[in-house]
Formats: structure tokens, sequence, C-alpha cells
């Protein structure tokens, strides 16, 4: 009958997800080893495989992509070890690949990691990370269904995904990724200043979580980044990509913060709302996928604390002119007893403060704003008009 314990990683001493994920590959005569994660880094990558000591082909990396945050290394590093890696493009900006699910199995036995630790450095040594760990006994037929379900639910994805999940057979793949804006590079990030770091910060009022860290020395065998140099004849990958992560209807003055009349007051901003996208909930889309990256605080006055605010980086493109980066305000109704939200109506606003002088403009009533998301550098937005 199967087992179960609890993994609180950065709560509990020693509850670290690498360890956990090495314990599951020393199963005696290990058959497979799957790993299944939303985000992958290489850092992360190579401390498994620093860690793992069972032969690579019986472990299948299943990862996800066009999000932000999965890198070329990561997946580079894979095939460097001769490791099946598929990776899984869900093709919607609103809709991630989000599993993290570990198995290993032997003839009679079956372990499996469910929570929430990705794979990358932090995800396994250092955030505090959940998860539910469970030894099945493949002797009982109940707990051989589970683990057979809890497995099909990975392996089947080339299958029943055909479209959306591709095994990754060299480096070439990976390089028209990076090109494509579907893996981010690690090195274009290292090498490109920080948008944010002058930008002005929420008052933060609350002490730093005691938490356990695992202290990790990372070997550097993979040397991923010159063979993608190599491939990409050494030319490294800078430009920055971007997604298109949602559009508008048509702008009318309330949008662009056009006064409608002698006495009337604009808001300074603007509602984020479902626009032409029929298929999100403008709820909860904005704040918890597309703005999901940034350090939102609760307003610290007491009668406004359901409000989360946060500050980020759009650049400004209005009929091909490019008007520059502005540091924008962002606000979140985050009390979810509301008469707005019970009405399905939209939490989320932008305040366009320093860049209302380019925005209000009545040549700009009835196009369309286009919001994209950075594809190698997830806190930075680009807003373009017409």
């Amino acid at each position: 009958m199967a087992t179960v314990s609890t993994l609180y990683q950065g709560l509990r001493d020693s509850n670290f997800h690498d360890d956990a994920i090495k314990n599951i590959s020393e199963l005696d005569d290990i058959e497979e080893l799957i790993l299944c994660a939303a985000f992958a880094r290489s850092e992360g990558i190579q401390i498994l495989l620093d860690e793992i000591n069972i032969s690579r082909d019986k472990i299948s990396f299943y990862v996800g992509v066009r999000n932000g945050i999965t890198t070329a290394q990561s997946i580079s590093l894979l095939l460097k070890h001769d490791i099946n890696i598929y990776c899984v493009d869900t093709g919607k900006s609103n809709v991630l690949f989000h599993p993290k699910v570990y198995l290993s199995k032997n003839e009679s036995t079956a372990y499996a990691i469910v929570g929430s630790a990705n794979l990358t450095l932090s995800g396994l040594t250092s955030n505090i990370e959940t998860s539910i760990s469970i030894k099945f006994d493949l002797t009982n037929q109940s707990d051989q269904e589970a683990y057979n379900d809890l497995r099909e639910g990975v392996v089947s994805l080339p299958t029943n995904h055909s479209d959306n999940t591709t095994k990754i057979k060299n480096g070439r793949e990976v390089v028209q990724m990076i090109k494509d804006g579907i893996v981010v590079d690690e090195r274009a990030a290292k090498q490109s200043n920080n948008p944010r770091a002058s930008s002005p910060q929420i008052k933060n009022s609350v002490a730093p979580i005691d938490s356990y860290r695992k202290n990790i020395n990372i070997s550097r065998k993979g040397r991923t980044n010159k063979e993608l140099d190599k491939l990409q004849g050494k030319e490294t990958v800078t430009s920055q990509d971007w997604i298109l992560v949602w559009e508008s209807n048509e702008l009318k003055e309330r949008h662009l913060n056009i006064p409608t009349g002698p006495n009337t007051n604009p808001t300074g901003s603007m509602l984020f709302t479902k626009g032409n996208m029929d298929d999100i909930d403008q709820r909860h889309y904005f704040r918890d996928v597309i703005f999901d990256e940034l350090p939102w605080q609760n307003d610290d006055r007491d009668h406004l604390s359901h409000y989360e605010r946060v500050v980020g980086d759009f650049q400004i493109v209005i009929k091909g002119v490019d008007f520059g980066i502005h540091t924008l305000k962002l606000s979140h109704n985050s009390d979810t007893t509301s008469k707005s939200y019970h009405q399905n109506n939209s939490m989320t606003q932008i305040h366009w403060g320093d860049a209302r002088d380019v925005i209000a403009k009545r040549e700009l009533l009835g196009e369309k704003l286009k919001l994209y998301r950075n594809a190698k550098k997830e806190d930075i937005f680009k807003i373009e008009i017409g």
C-alpha cells in the first residue's frame, strides 16, 4: 500500500528537492526516471546530473517552453549527456505548461514527487517549495493503477499532444528556438543591463523570512555556451524577442485618458479587460500570468490593503515611433469577495503617469493597443499602438 510523506523545502532542514530526486533515482534495478517541470535552467539541470548516477538512456525530461524562463543552455546540457528531452509548447501566451512531477520505478516499487519545485537552482535548493512524496507498492493493484495513471499523464504527451510536444534531437533545433523566442539564452540575460535598477521600488515593511538554503557547488562540465556559440557562428544572441500577450478592442477616450468634456477629470489609468481575447479570465490573467514575475506588494494603508501595487518597465511604441521605456505603476484588486470580482469585472489596471503625454492623443482613438512580454527577460514589456 502506498505511503506518503511531505517535503517543505526552506521551512524544514534537509528537505531539499534535489536530494529527494536523487533519492528516488537510487532505486535498485531502476527502469526509468521521468522528470517533468514547467521551467528548467542550466544550473538546476547541472546539480541533478552531478548527483544522479544511472544510465542516461533511462532518463526522460519533459519541460515547458515559451514561458520566458526555460533556457537554451538547460536543453543543450541534456542533449550533451544523451538524455531524452521533450519540450512542451502550449501555443498560447495565456496558458503555461506548469506541472512538476518526478517519477521512478523498478519491477516492484515506484516513487512520485508531485509539488511546486521546478528544475532550477532556486526551485531545487532555496525557494520555499512544497511537494508530496509517494512510495507505491507495484505488487498492489490499486497502487499500480495510481502510479500508471500519474505516469501516463506525462509520457502520453508526445502521442496525445504531438503538435505541442517536440523531442529535441540536436543543437540546431535549440538555436532555432532561441531565434523564435521559445527559450531564453542565459548569456543574453547576463549581458543586458537591468532596466529596473534605477526604478522606484514600493516600500517593503516585511522582514525577510527565516528559511533554510542549501549550499551548492555546481560543476561546469556542460560547456553548453561554447557549443551554442559554434552552432551560431560564435554570435551571441542579444536581440529582444517579444511575445504578444494581449490586444485591446478599439481604444476610447477613457482608455487614453482624453477628457470628454471641460468638466471631466481623467482617472490617469486604464483597466486591463478581456479586450480582443475572449478566452481569458480578466480577473486573474494580468496579475497571475502576464505580470506574475513582478515583485507585487500590498498597499500599506489598512483601508487599501487588498490592493497590490508594483512598477514595471514598458517600452512604448506609437505608430512606429519609439517613445522609450517608461516606468509605470500597476495596481491589482485582490479582494475576491468584492462585487466587482463576482461580476467578473477587471481587477488590474495600469497607471499612465508620465506616459500620459504620449498616450492621450485623439488620433489614437479607434486604434488597438497591443501588449508584449519579453521572451528573454520576463519583467520587461512593450506597449504598441497603431
